[in-house]
């Protein structure tokens, strides 16, 4: 079992609601790209969530 789950943060604010569990593969879906951004969201990988 993964006790480390790539958390989703996107350098703005509203990225805290997001759904805390995010599977990896969600992580390159299109969707989660913003398409009010020139660029392509940030994505950090180093945020750990607790069960």
């Amino acid at each position: 079992m993964r006790k480390r789950i790539g958390g989703l943060a996107v350098s703005k604010k509203k990225s805290r609601k997001l759904l805390p569990f995010v599977p990896i593969e969600d992580l390159y879906l299109p969707e989660l790209m913003s398409p009010l951004d020139s660029k392509p969201a940030e994505f950090n990988l180093t945020v750990d969530i607790h069960y």
